[in-house]
């Protein structure tokens, strides 16, 4: 590819994306083998995250008062369960949501007064979270909002590594046990997978990891087999579980891949920027 003008390549965030991502098809179209393909993608995608890097450096959010409408907003209670929702209006009497429904349609009941953890990510992908309280709940048209108070002590979460991307792909996992022999250098992994495998629907993705709701989830720390098919045929990555959140008629378990081959990370990569 030849640039002539860079300064309309660097000139903003989308022309650079835009010539990233047809750097990308240039790769797959003229790559002498897939290995080169693979590894030219890989370089690429170093870059485009180093550049996602750098977007999320810009305007922080410090205040709730910040907000606009239409901000999706993950909440957590006391008891470490957590509902969606978004936010519709923001004033100076506070943050007017939409009272989470449970998988079933009602209402989930919250008291007033009750503290709440807030979770958001802006548009540069950037995570923060902030700590408030439920004023009270508002009707109108049959409908039932929550009114939450303002803070202006909002914190911004550790940047993830990797962007991801919302999305509903089936898998299976796989309950991985590792048994490690002998010490020091000598040392032998010796992987097993079962052969029992447990439904899951994947709901985001990335380079890095994913999250699979479940309602058989495996514990913390635990490693696991994961077969899905992104779009690209059927691939399988072993990973790490870090968390498992409790949802309302099942489980929300967060893992890091261990072990992914090149390929599937370059695909992976294709699919959050929407190169593929």
């Amino acid at each position: 590819m030849k640039i002539i003008n860079p300064s309309a390549i660097f000139g903003t965030a989308e022309r650079l994306d835009a010539f990233i991502k047809a750097a990308y098809k240039t790769i797959e179209h003229y790559a002498k083998t897939e290995v080169d393909a693979e590894a030219e993608k890989a370089q690429l995608f170093a870059i485009r995250n180093a550049v996602g890097q750098r977007m999320k450096t810009g305007h922080m959010v410090q205040a709730t008062y910040q907000l606009q409408p239409k901000l999706p907003l993950s909440m957590e209670n006391a008891k470490g369960n957590h509902f969606a929702t978004i936010l519709l209006r923001n004033d100076s009497d506070g943050l007017l949501i939409e009272k989470p429904k449970d998988a079933f349609g009602d209402y989930i009941p919250f008291t007033r007064g009750s503290k709440i953890t807030v979770f958001f990510y802006t548009g540069n992908h950037q995570g923060y979270q902030f700590k408030t309280k439920i004023q009270r709940t508002a009707d109108s048209n049959g409908h039932l909002y929550l009114v939450l108070a303002h803070s202006q002590a909002i914190s911004s979460l550790p940047s993830r590594q990797h962007e991801r991307t919302t999305v509903r792909i089936p898998c299976r996992f796989f309950r991985v046990q590792v048994q490690v022999s002998g010490q020091g250098k000598s040392a032998k992994r010796l992987v097993h997978a079962e052969n029992v495998p447990i439904a899951g629907m994947i709901s985001d993705i990335s380079a890095g990891g994913l999250s699979i709701q479940t309602v058989s989830p495996l514990h913390s720390a635990e490693f696991a087999k994961i077969v899905f098919d992104a779009g690209f045929g059927e691939r399988s990555v072993f990973a790490t579980i870090v968390r498992t959140n409790r949802l309302k008629n099942s489980f929300a378990m967060h893992v890091r891949f261990v072990k992914a081959t090149r390929k599937t990370i370059n695909e992976l990569h294709a699919l959050v920027f929407g190169y593929a």
